[in-house]
């Protein structure tokens, strides 16, 4: 049986467990979109510097094809789909405050053992959580994830993308074309 964490844990480590899986999605969104931009980009230039056969072609799609995949599956799928559990979320929030770390993981703990477990009785409990409670409430979930990764990410994606658009707007005909090739490495 367990008991239930003090309402501003809880709000400390669901917010932070929001803000993680947010930050973590949308940095490997932008990741993503980096990486395929860059790879595209590689492919266009190799094929015009090299004037690749069709199936060079055809492997730089199937390259860049299995890179989106992966990519979009670990970057993205995992970070959003993944169960980050309380004792995670506790010691994770903990490590960017040391000295609240035992605390949390400490709260997460006795709630999850409950009244009796190891012979403690359920207002000793109750009583260890709420003075917990007390000494982390000045922990900010929001200072622990800094949206600096996903500003770092989206700035290489902006570059990235901001190439192909500059490049299209100087020459709109070559880069459809290069990309006409690649997308169809056999014509």
């Amino acid at each position: 049986m367990s008991t239930a964490l003090p309402r501003t844990i809880e709000r400390v480590i669901s917010g932070y467990r929001r803000r993680w899986r947010l930050v973590r999605v949308h940095a490997g969104f932008f990741l993503t979109i980096a990486i395929l931009g860059a790879a595209t980009g590689a492919a266009v230039v190799a094929d015009r510097l090299l004037r690749l056969m069709p199936t060079g072609r055809a492997v730089a799609l199937g390259a860049i094809s299995l890179c989106a995949v992966v990519c979009f599956l670990w970057l993205v799928a995992w970070p959003a789909l993944r169960r980050l559990r309380d004792r995670e979320a506790a010691a994770e929030l903990g490590a960017r405050f040391p000295e609240a770390q035992e605390d949390l993981v400490s709260a997460v703990e006795l709630s999850r053992e409950g009244p009796g477990g190891a012979g403690v009785s359920p207002s000793l409990v109750r009583s260890a959580l709420d003075r917990i409670a007390q000494r982390t409430s000045w922990v900010d979930y929001r200072a622990a994830v800094p949206l600096r990764r996903v500003l770092t990410v989206l700035a290489a994606a902006v570059v990235v993308v901001g190439a192909f658009a500059a490049a299209y707007r100087f020459r709109p005909e070559a880069v459809s074309n290069a990309l006409l090739r690649l997308l169809r490495p056999t014509d």
